[in-house]
């Protein structure tokens, strides 16, 4: 299946999904085995585990099937076995990385949050997760700077069990804020890239910020105070009223 053939799937289901939290926190309730979180104890959560660490220091290209092996304890057999090959243990272990950063997100926001202040909740929690888990955020920044071929393959792969099935539920989330006037009206195609860009993008050129404008995520007093301008930008940006919480 392709990506816009993935989309126009997850739109269709997605147009009568339960609004609020609630959609969002049964995402998780069908994932298939593949997907799963994996026991550390097993040969395939070890496999994965020292995938996603030197993935993230050494990127795809820098990393060999050899030392996955060696630092998993396993043969490279076993690799091939669990997962086919380098490319797709490393798709899996993007899959897997993606998905953790959602149930992060969404483990950070009380149930009792109005869905349209997800369309906020969501871009600060994805700010919080990537600062939480750099190794994650290392290996993302490298997919990206290497054209991030892989993660739009994983990311089809997943079709609505990864960000496309995310996308499918904010799209009517919306659609239905716009119609109440609660929501500027802009395109959604406009709309949700600028969340998750506000989100993802921020923390990605952390190194950028960091030696060009002297912000240090490191410093938790300018942490606070960056997330908290941050909020403040995306209220006035999605909520026509500019500051709807």
């Amino acid at each position: 299946m392709t990506g816009p053939e993935a989309r126009r799937e997850i739109r269709s289901r997605a147009d009568g999904a339960p609004d609020g939290t609630e959609a969002f926190r049964s995402f998780f309730s069908d994932l298939p085995e593949a997907l799963q979180p994996a026991s550390p104890e097993t040969p395939r959560g070890r496999i994965l585990a020292n995938a996603r660490s030197l993935f993230a220091r050494g990127g795809f290209a820098g990393t060999t099937v050899r030392a996955i092996a060696k630092g998993a304890g396993v043969n490279q057999a076993m690799i091939h076995y669990y997962f086919g090959s380098k490319e797709l243990l490393y798709r899996r272990v993007i899959a897997l990385e993606l998905l953790a950063t959602i149930r992060g997100v969404f483990d950070r926001i009380d149930s009792s949050v109005p869905a349209v202040e997800l369309l906020v909740r969501i871009p600060i929690g994805i700010m919080r997760e990537m600062r939480a888990n750099p190794e994650r955020l290392s290996l993302l920044r490298r997919e990206l700077g290497a054209g991030a071929e892989q993660a739009r393959a994983a990311v089809v792969e997943m079709s609505r069990h990864g960000p496309l099935g995310i996308y499918g539920l904010l799209a009517p989330l919306v659609r239905r804020g716009q119609e109440a006037g609660e929501i500027r009206d802009v395109p959604i195609d406009a709309l949700l890239p600028f969340l998750v860009s506000a989100g993802h993008g921020s923390m990605i050129l952390d190194p950028f910020f960091r030696l060009v404008l002297g912000i240090d995520a490191e410093d938790e007093e300018a942490w606070e105070r960056r997330v908290s301008g941050f909020e403040t930008l995306l209220r006035h940006a999605i909520f026509a009223s500019g500051v709807k919480q």
